[in-house]
């Protein structure tokens, strides 16, 4: 019988530490401009540099407050990607740069406010060109 109290302990604090994970569905793309996306093949195409590609949270229907970070995976690419967050305080925007992804990489993990009322995440390429999204979601920093 201990034995087996030992065992359910154990699952349940394994199964308590698993991060929570969501993706981010950026296709197709709500907030952006110079750029499209191809929902199967995964990737944005910027048609200049600085081009914004992402997903707009419209009304804040979106509770983000279970979630502190984000992760993005890519293919390298030929220039940097840069991972954007625009939060709402009080109807004035506050454009904050999380983090980037410099040319020939091709994964990051940044922090962010979740608690705030967001509108917008976005990514940019500093040059025209293609990036192919592999995995992009947001987490409560536990994985």
């Amino acid at each position: 019988m201990k034995k087996v109290i030992i065992l359910l302990i154990c699952m349940c604090a394994v199964l308590s530490i698993q991060a929570k994970k969501e993706p981010v569905k950026i296709f197709p793309r709500s907030y952006g401009y110079y750029t499209k996306g191809n929902n199967g093949a995964q990737t944005i195409t910027y048609d200049k540099g600085y081009g914004r590609f992402g997903w707009n949270n419209k009304g804040f229907k979106t509770d983000l407050s279970a979630y502190t970070h984000m992760v993005l995976e890519i293919e390298p690419t030929d220039s940097r990607v840069e991972l954007h967050i625009i939060y709402d305080n009080d109807g004035e925007e506050e454009d904050v740069k999380l983090g980037q992804i410099n040319m020939g990489k091709d994964q990051i993990k940044v922090e962010f406010d979740g608690m705030r009322k967001i509108k917008a995440i976005y990514l940019t390429k500093s040059k025209p060109g293609t990036v192919k999204v592999l995995d992009f979601h947001l987490t409560d920093g536990q994985d």
